[in-house]
């Protein structure tokens, strides 16, 4: 019957959760191909969902992330603790049939463990399985696309066999073109504008919602954070540019604590934006007014663009394309050799091809479109080619206790060149290198300087250069993009107008920010602490450093008061911090060695006990690495001693992969030589450290 048609057709629930944005993306790509196969999914975010519903539905599939240690995501959390509820019935979900995809790294060791432990608590509370989980892995040759490539092909027949359509009601044929999520109007056509009216209405719009005085920022809402010092930290002429930016928080309501992340929304960078809208044809001032016409559409924070601003903006115009990136763009090639290669590229077969094309390489969506020279969409397919532009986390470096209404961030700038010589660049990174330091009115140069008890003085030999800094990377940006963009055909004249217009616009000096609670927490003052943290992993562990060195701070001047006979309680006047360890490696000593100068004063202030320190590039014999360091006779023994404290805690944090693995087996070493254990005691001991909480790690 009809009712039982639109039954079956409605019965799909798609629920992400999503930290980064890729469940969400990978979301959103079931919910196309649910179209095309004549269902209508409903799509949210975990805990947008009302999930008092949850006992009604017949087929749930959830796609969910990890992050942190083994954590759900932001945007998951109430939604799992609500399942997580003991008064719930072991049958409560007993008409429900689910399935669960899990995007991980097998780097870490608690691999898609919240898609796992989600998965098996539906289990738990009765609902059937309608396939084993899936699970996508970013280390495997070719990323997310191998594991959710084998899980997909077992989930659509199994769907409709759960949910039957009538015969007569069949799926779309691939070659068909799906509508567009989103309706696209140039400005003049939607309200009637033109000329001056155009550019006053443009005036009035902003990049982005912003935060009130009676709401916490989130990415719905950021803080546009002005930046107090964008510095450079490596020396001039090191290969690698890592940059001190500090931003003001100050009447924001953000209060972080140690650990946590600052999150900044980036924005793509203006030159590189140019050139491609004039590679595909669209005049960057143009005015567009958005509207989503597909229930499963992302909602946009806004409706009304430029182009230029739509490219900037909104959508991850430089990022690596995924698959479907690859087959929608096959609709619109009107060449028959280009659509073949990108219906293969977009293809579960050609996801080899795919590799080697793009993830591997990186090649951005940017680059494939001028690679496929007769596939031009119409604008409002963009929107659907390409994701939305994601933030960034990064560690924060700075103590609340020193900088109460500032957060500091350690960021490497990244620019490389591939094999072939095509430049690469971090968006995020390049974004936030770029920025211009402006200093509250209230704050002049002369006490900016002064203004942190504890600084580095390299810091401030610098902070009266940071707008030099900041116009080097901005130049540097420049010239990567121009040989970028070299071989565009446009005119001289056309790439002049361009210069002009990116010329004429004032460098940025804030962006948007929120935070995020971070992965490692600081332990009691008096808990012994070991940190690894080579290159800019050390990042958070200049924040635990810098916080206890403020706790002794605290408490000489508390003492001090006490004897001079002041009426402050003595509570605080024996303020003492445990020991602690810092492993910190970088190429060379003279050229990347971060916050050099802070650690010997921590280590003068009691703060830290000891540094140990590899230089990567200094012996030729052999390179050096934090584990060597950790594995030395001498070191191991000194770093055993303190793991012997019941509450000490061990910190990683740095690139994900070889580094993360090779720290935990020196820690096994450590424990097997001077613990007295077996090697199966050691590793029962490490992961009773990780159960406990002692053993914490932020990779990326």
């Amino acid at each position: 019957t009809a009712a039982m048609t639109d039954s079956a057709r409605d019965g799909l629930l798609l629920l992400y959760g999503s930290q980064s944005g890729c469940a969400e993306e990978v979301t959103h790509v079931l919910a196309s191909e649910a179209f095309r196969r004549r269902f209508r999914p409903r799509v949210h975010a975990m805990d947008e969902y009302d999930v008092s519903n949850l006992p009604h539905e017949r087929l749930v599939v959830c796609v969910a992330s990890t992050t942190g240690e083994g954590e759900v995501p932001d945007n998951m959390r109430s939604f799992w603790q609500f399942l997580l509820r003991r008064d719930l019935p072991r049958t409560a979900l007993s008409q429900v049939k689910h399935t669960t995809f899990g995007l991980g790294d097998s780097s870490y060791p608690k691999f898609n463990y919240a898609a796992k432990r989600l998965h098996r608590r539906l289990e738990q509370l009765g609902s059937t399985a309608l396939l084993p989980i899936g699970l996508g892995d970013d280390q495997d040759d070719l990323g997310l696309d191998r594991g959710f490539g084998e899980w997909v092909t077992q989930l659509w027949p199994a769907v409709e066999a759960l949910l039957p359509l009538p015969p007569d009601l069949t799926p779309l044929p691939a070659s068909q073109l799906l509508p567009a999520r989103y309706e696209v109007q140039t400005f003049d056509q939607a309200t009637g504008m033109q000329g001056d009216e155009l550019g006053s209405a443009a005036a009035s719009l902003g990049p982005c919602a912003t935060v009130t005085e009676s709401q916490t920022p989130d990415r719905h809402r950021p803080w546009m954070a002005r930046v107090l010092r964008n510095v450079r930290l490596t020396s001039e002429d090191c290969a690698r540019d890592v940059r001190h930016i500090e931003f003001d928080l100050a009447g924001s309501g953000l209060q972080y604590e140690p650990g946590d992340a600052l999150a900044v929304q980036p924005r793509n960078d203006e030159a590189d934006v140019r050139g491609l809208l004039r590679v595909l044809g669209f005049e960057p001032s143009q005015r567009l007014r958005i509207r989503a016409v597909a229930s499963h559409a992302p909602p946009l924070s806004r409706s009304d663009y430029t182009s230029l601003e739509l490219f900037r903006d909104r959508l991850d115009t430089f990022g690596v394309p995924r698959r479907p990136f690859f087959a929608l763009l096959a609709h619109f090639a009107t060449d028959q050799m280009q659509a073949e290669k990108l219906a293969e590229l977009g293809s579960v077969a050609g996801a080899a091809d795919l590799a080697e094309y793009a993830t591997q390489p990186r090649r951005t969506c940017a680059e494939v479109l001028r690679d496929f020279t007769s596939a031009r969409p119409p604008l409002e397919y963009y929107l659907d080619l390409l994701p939305p532009l994601r933030e960034r986390y990064f560690s924060i470096s700075s103590s609340p206790l020193e900088h109460p209404t500032s957060a500091h961030i350690t960021v490497a700038v990244v620019r490389y060149r591939t094999m072939l010589q095509a430049p690469r660049k971090g968006v995020c990174s390049n974004f936030l290198a770029a920025l211009r330091p402006q200093l509250p009115s209230t704050l002049t140069s002369a006490t900016a300087a002064t203004a942190d008890s504890f600084s580095n003085p390299k810091l401030n030999a610098a902070a009266d250069t940071a707008a030099i800094s900041t116009t080097t990377a901005t130049t540097a940006t420049s010239t990567i993009t121009a040989t970028a963009t070299a071989t565009s055909t446009a005119t001289a004249t056309t790439a002049d107008a361009d210069a002009a217009a990116a010329t004429a616009m004032r460098p940025l000096s804030t962006a948007a920010v929120w935070l995020r609670r971070g992965c490692l927490r600081l332990p009691a003052a008096s808990a012994p602490m070991l940190m690894v943290g080579p290159g800019t992993g050390v990042a958070p562990f200049r924040a635990f450093v810098r916080h206890r060195m403020c706790l002794l701070q605290t408490g000489k001047t508390e003492r001090q008061n006490h004897s001079n006979g002041d009426s402050t309680s003595s509570a605080d006047a024996s303020v003492s911090v445990g020991p602690s360890l810092l492993f910190f490696g970088c190429r060379k000593r003279d050229e990347d060695f971060l916050y050099e100068s802070e650690w010997s004063a921590a280590v003068e202030a009691g703060a830290l006990t000891a540094l140990h320190t590899a230089f990567s590039r200094e012996e030729k014999a052999r390179k050096v690495y934090v584990q060597h360091r950790m594995r030395e006779p001498a070191v191991a023994e000194q770093m055993w001693r303190q793991l012997c404290a019941p509450d000490a805690h061990v910190y990683i944090a740095g690139a994900a992969g070889a580094m993360p693995r090779a720290v935990r087996a020196a820690l096994v070493e450590a424990a097997v030589a001077y613990g007295g254990m077996g090697e199966d005691g050691a590793a029962a001991w490490l992961r009773a450290l990780e159960t406990q909480r002692r053993l914490q790690c932020e990779t990326w």
